[in-house]
């Protein structure tokens, strides 16, 4: 949620007075903070399920105007014990968020406004003041610093995160309040355009991020709610595996498929010539004429000479590129057939990497099973690129020639004025502030390469709880049925209740299930996918260890249970889920369990 500009801020005053924050946004009030529901369903849901039940040990000052607190409604107060700032953990501080309902007036009777004021106070306590000093420690500022917060989100319902803006490392004081405005826009993204969470200039944001938790929590669904809204040329995906290497992620000369030489044009073979020069070859000019001999071969001299002459070459020049077309044509002639030849293939770090450098727009590299792949292989020497001050890399590394090459001729026309020499000649290597590298891994797949704390540290982590999905159009909690036979479960309970199991077996959080471990179809999950998916993991993942002693794996004789059982054998010799057993399996999982018209199972009547 944006909040109403300059009403969340910290040691930005005016000269003449004034200024104070209202701690507060209305509802509805301004062009800018007008909504839909459907916009915020994460936000309001989210407050209902961190609400309190006993509002009546909330306070909350109300601000200028002298407002009696008999003047207000207290509509629902939420309280936060996991708290971020530019999605770093704020450790051990606690948020009340207020709605509050305009009872009197001469207008906007009923209106709503959310409160955080830092003198709020629950139970007695002013958690939200301990809070924000919290959250200014966390940013690294002293308490002079002047910051902003412009925008409060709330992730999987009981996460409340702040998108905060620097100010100045002292007090700021400016001459009129108009001014000031002008200070906080400064400090927004360009273009008007929405903040997303994650996306700040603060020194602290999280440019380096694992989602980690087990499996079917949600991990790679919270990073696409946050990129989705990205261009599609800033976003890169890649997912690692046992077979990922430095090449895979990076790139490497591979023999490629080409057609005949294609013709460029005078404005491209300047951009060739400025890329060749600056990757500092030997004779640029001998090289681009043998390369690019077709597409020179018909231009006149005056036409050559331009694109020398934008390329800082005097016409002497002229002569050696004559040379170095007579040479093309004689020894490079092809046909018009396909050919083989190697070239630089960049994969997705290198990519995003020189897309970052092409724009000032947030680029996101995501990495999908980031442990499912050995880190310090693919990784290699941007190991070192980790390593970031004041959002950029530290230790720059030298690229390889053909990286380089290609990195010069990415960068030839770069319009970035704040990239430096050694980098658009690709020479070098430095991760700029607008690189974002996020990745997710499930926690029951950490043994298949196990990170060093070194790389570890190099990251922020983002734990993922398990928590019950919900529909994020409507803002509604989902309630999933499992279906077997003519009967149906909750989902969601089934998970609680094997969840228990799972950790009173193995004592872990890394092999339970998470909401989405699978996917339902309008709402039911069938038969046939919670054999093959669900009892598949469980049986051979999460209790074969423990030889399926369970009861839940045996049955009324106490005789295990094979998972082949769980399937028959139909006359056309297909397989198909064995219902009694899969039903059998579902009600010894919880005692007592319930199908969903209220009944007890026929196990527990028959009981």
């Amino acid at each position: 949620m944006i909040l109403n500009l300059g009403s969340l801020a910290f040691n930005a005053n005016i000269a003449a007075g004034g200024g104070t924050p209202a701690w507060g946004t209305e509802l509805g009030q301004g062009e800018g903070y007008k909504f839909m529901f459907e916009d915020m369903s994460d936000f309001f849901t989210g407050m209902v399920y961190s609400s309190v039940a006993d509002i009546e040990n909330v306070t909350c000052p109300l601000g200028k105007g002298g407002n009696a607190r008999n003047d207000f409604e207290f509509v629902i107060a939420s309280h936060f014990k996991k708290i971020y700032v530019n999605n770093h953990n704020v450790p051990n501080a606690q948020f009340i968020l207020l709605v509050i309902k305009k009872l009197v007036g001469d207008h906007h009777v009923g209106r709503r406004t959310i409160k955080y004021n830092p003198r709020m106070t629950y139970l007695g306590k002013e958690i939200n003041d301990d809070c924000y000093k919290k959250i200014a420690n966390t940013l690294g500022l002293n308490n002079d610093s002047a910051w902003f917060v412009h925008e409060i989100n709330i992730l999987n319902q009981d996460e409340l995160h702040f998108t905060a803006y620097i100010l100045g490392e002292q007090t700021m004081t400016y001459s009129s309040t108009e001014e000031r405005k002008k200070a906080f826009l400064s400090k927004l993204p360009k273009d008007g355009k929405k903040i997303y969470v994650g996306e700040s200039n603060s020194h602290k944001a999280s440019l380096q991020q694992i989602y980690y938790g087990a499996p079917g929590t949600g991990k790679s669904h919270t990073i696409n709610k946050i990129t989705e809204a990205q261009p599609k040329e800033n976003v890169f995906r890649t997912t690692f595996h046992p077979d990922s290497d430095y090449s895979t992620f990076v790139g490497c000369y591979k023999p490629t498929m080409r057609k005949a030489e294609m013709i460029y044009s005078e404005k491209e073979l300047i951009a060739k010539l400025k890329g060749i020069k600056e990757s500092g070859v030997t004779y640029p000019c001998h090289k681009f004429a043998t390369k690019y001999w077709k597409s020179l071969k018909d231009l006149d001299v005056q036409s050559i000479k331009d694109i020398l002459s934008a390329c800082g070459f005097t016409d002497s020049m002229n002569v050696e590129v004559s040379k170095g077309i007579a040479i093309g044509q004689e020894l490079l002639n092809a046909s018009n057939d396909s050919k083989i030849v190697y070239s630089f293939s960049p994969q997705s770090f290198t990519k995003a990497y020189a897309r970052a450098w092409q724009t000032d727009d947030p680029v996101y590299l995501v990495i999908e099973e980031i442990n499912r792949g050995n880190c310090a292989q693919i990784f290699g020497d941007l190991f070192q690129l980790l390593d970031r001050k004041n959002c950029i890399s530290e230790y720059p590394i030298k690229a390889d020639n053909d990286l380089a090459q290609y990195l010069a001729e990415q960068f030839s026309n770069n319009s970035r004025e704040d990239i430096p020499e050694k980098v658009k000649s690709g020479d070098e290597l430095v991760l700029p502030s607008n690189l974002y590298i996020w990745a997710t891994m499930n926690t029951s797949d950490q043994s298949l390469f196990p990170i060093d704390s070194a790389f570890k540290r190099r990251w922020d982590w983002k734990y993922v709880p398990i928590v019950q999905g919900y529909d994020k159009e409507t803002g509604t909690l989902l309630e999933w049925k499992i279906k077997v036979g003519n009967k149906e479960y909750d989902w969601w309970k089934f998970l609680q209740a094997i969840n228990k199991h799972i950790d009173d077996t193995t004592k872990s959080e890394d092999k339970k299930l998470g909401y989405f471990f699978c996917k339902a179809e309008n709402g039911i999950i069938s038969a046939e996918t919670f054999v093959g998916k669900v009892l598949f993991y469980l049986w051979n993942d999460v209790f074969k260890d423990y030889d399926h002693s369970q009861a839940f794996f045996r049955d009324e004789n106490g005789q295990p249970i094979e998972y082949g059982e769980y399937y028959t054998l139909d006359a056309s010799h297909n397989t198909t889920p064995n219902l009694t057993l899969v039903q059998s399996f579902i009600e010894k999982v919880e005692p007592g369990f319930k199908t969903t018209d209220g009944q007890e199972s026929d196990n527990q009547q028959n009981a």
